[in-house]
Formats: structure tokens, sequence, C-alpha cells
């Protein structure tokens, strides 16, 4: 007796481990598919596409994103949930905010940090670290319903540069958290779009402001100073294009269209720099045309669907903007960001070409769908 107890506690002991493994993964597969079902649901209610860590795409015309990051590596790796949404245009603040830490002083007689813009508001100087190119230019974006807005937030943490506005926080999501930050970001992008109207004009930009007036004019589109923009409806798509600042004395221009309708493809276009960009999740998407897979990545979760839009036409289009700086391709829109400051005479055509582009990205991937090619979100 004493003897198969022995071997019973032996059989025991060296099965344990592999049931601790399958115990572990079990779990991992059941946490998989509530974040994924949790996903599902967000998306529908939202009208956002579903994509693996998350859901991305525009919300009362804000282009919004909320996703799982994961940083660090090894056994440090953690996962945050991270609501975005992006500033169109974008500032041209050099903006950086986010709320006061230990040791902020320190690092800013040290030079490590920029210097902390105060507005006048002792608590909100208290609690934020606020910089920027021109401190009364930043100053007046901070009006008092912005600052009583971000001084509220208790749940998470809150970051917004020239580009857009993140809230995260640490761990996985759930809906409350989900729902919450999403209605967060997209307030305050379109609060701090109002807020921009009332910010003088960089000097920097005061010399082109002429051309950018005259542009929106010839196109029928609008016109703002700050940042030095123009935007609207152009045929039927979305466009703007604006000066952009690059640092405290340099400028460039974005050109942007959003699509009519989003690709649903899950597409991701950059420029080639060596190497794939980490972020991608998806294997880079080869075209057969060696020319363009080596200038640009290409990612998608819908790789079929991916090759069918971007076909021979849609390829010279991008390599023809390419020349004019670099070209970047989502389900949302496409971008044109440019070094230096914009030749007045090249800014209506070089636009009209970006818009044609986006026209025709979304004429093909709507007929992909159409024709039986299932994107991974439909």
């Amino acid at each position: 007796m004493t003897a198969v107890l022995v071997v019973l506690i032996t059989i025991m002991a060296m099965l344990l481990p592999f049931g601790i493994l399958v115990a572990v993964f079990v779990h991992l597969q059941n946490q998989q598919r509530e974040q994924a079902a949790l996903w599902a649901r967000f998306g529908a209610r939202h009208g956002l596409y579903v994509q693996p860590s998350g859901v991305r795409g525009v919300l009362q015309g804000v282009p919004v994103a909320v996703l799982h990051e994961v940083r660090g590596s090894g056994k440090n790796r953690v996962t945050y949930t991270v609501a975005r949404a992006q500033l169109s245009p974008a500032l041209d603040l050099g903006l950086s905010l986010r709320r006061s830490q230990m040791g902020d002083g320190l690092l800013e007689s040290l030079g490590m940090l920029a210097p902390n813009v105060l507005v006048g508001d002792a608590a909100f100087d208290r609690n934020f670290h606020v910089s920027g190119h021109e401190v009364a230019r930043v100053a007046a974006l901070l009006g008092p319903e912005l600052r009583l807005a971000l001084l509220g937030i208790g749940f998470g943490a809150i970051y917004v540069d020239d580009l857009g506005v993140r809230v995260e926080r640490r761990g996985f999501v759930d809906e409350a958290f989900a729902e919450w930050s999403l209605g967060t970001v997209l307030w305050f992008a379109q609060a701090l779009q109002a807020a921009a109207t009332r910010v003088p004009p960089a000097p920097l930009a005061v010399p082109y402001l002429s051309a950018f007036d005259q542009a929106a004019r010839a196109l029928g589109l609008g016109y703002r100073a700050t940042p030095a923009a123009l935007g609207g409806a152009l045929d039927g798509v979305q466009v703007w294009a604006q000066l952009m600042r690059q640092g405290p004395s340099q400028l460039g221009c974005d050109l942007y269209a959003q699509h009519p309708s989003q690709l649903g493809l899950g597409l991701e276009l950059r420029p080639r720099r060596g190497t794939a960009f980490p972020f991608f999740s998806s294997p880079d998407i080869e075209l057969g045309d060696p020319r363009f897979d080596d200038r640009f990545d290409v990612h998608g979760r819908d790789p079929e669907g991916v090759r069918a839009v971007l076909d021979a036409e849609i390829r010279a289009r991008i390599d023809a903007l390419r020349d004019r700086g670099a070209v970047l391709v989502d389900d949302v829109g496409v971008r044109l960001s440019m070094l230096g400051a914009p030749d007045p005479r090249a800014l209506v055509p070089t636009l009209r070409a970006v818009r044609d582009l986006s026209a025709a990205l979304a004429e093909r991937a709507s007929g992909a769908h159409a024709g039986g090619r299932r994107g991974a979100y439909r």
C-alpha cells in the first residue's frame, strides 16, 4: 500500500507543472475570448472597426482609437489600455502637457525637461507640467474650461501634444474605462480644436498665411490662421493642409485626406527605413512590385484585399507623392508630410493629388469588399 501511495505521489508531482501550465493556458484563452467579445460589443456600439488589440475609426469627425499596448520586454512586459484622439489639423505650439511628477524641477534645472509654462492658475500650475515653443500662445490655448476639465480627471493619466490627446491606465480594458476614455479624448480633441482658433498665429507662420488663404479661396475651402491651415470638403472628400512646426524655428507642411469610407483592411503603409516598424502586428505584405516593395512597408489584416486595393495605378500615385514627402496611408486616410515651408504654387495641385489618391483607395476597397473579398473587420 505504501509503495502504491509513493508511486501516486510521484506521478502527481510529475504532472503538477503540466497541470499548472494547462491552467494558465486555459485562463489566457478565456481572457482573450472575453477581451475579443468586449472589443466587438464596444466597436459595434460606436461604429468603430475591431482589431485584435482594440478598436479604431472616426467618431464625430475625429480619428479615434482604444487599444491595448504592451510595453517593456521579458518579465517587465506591462499591458496598458490607451485611448487616443487625433487633432486634425494638428496644433503648431510644440505642446507637451501631462501631470506633474516628482523630480520635474530637478530635470528642468539640468536642462533635461523644457521649462514649465505657468498660466496663472495656481491649482493647474501645481498639478500639470506644460511646455511649448511660445509661452504666451500656449497659455492662450489653455483657457478656464480646459483647465477645469483637466483638473477633473481622476481616472487614468492624460497626455496632450500637437498631434492629439491620449488617456491611459495600466491593465486590460473594461467596458466602463473604454466608454469613459473614448468620451474623454473625443471631448478634449474637440475642445482643443475650438480653443486653437483663439490663439494668435505663430510668428514663424505669418509670412505664409496669405498663400494658405489664397489656396483656400481657390479650392472653396475654409481657412484658419492658428494653426495655419485650410480644410473642408473637396469634391466629396474631407481634406486639409497645414503648416507644421518641426522645431522652434523650422516649418513643414502636412496634407491630409480622409477616405470617404474607411477601407476595412487594417492597412498601414509607411516609408521603409531599413527595417519594418516594430509596432506592426502583422507581417509585411509584398505586392510583387520590387521598386515599391523596397520603398514602403505595407501591413494589413487582409493581405488579399490590400493587394487588390494597391494596384499598379494606386502604387504609381503613391510613388508620385513620395517625391514630395513622406506618404502614410491607413484605413482612415492619406497623409503627406513635407519638410520645409510649402511652395505656394504647388499647394493646390498637391492637395488635389492627395485627395484623388484617397478617393481612389476608398473606391477600390469598396469594390474589393463587394466582389467577395471580406476584410478582417467586415
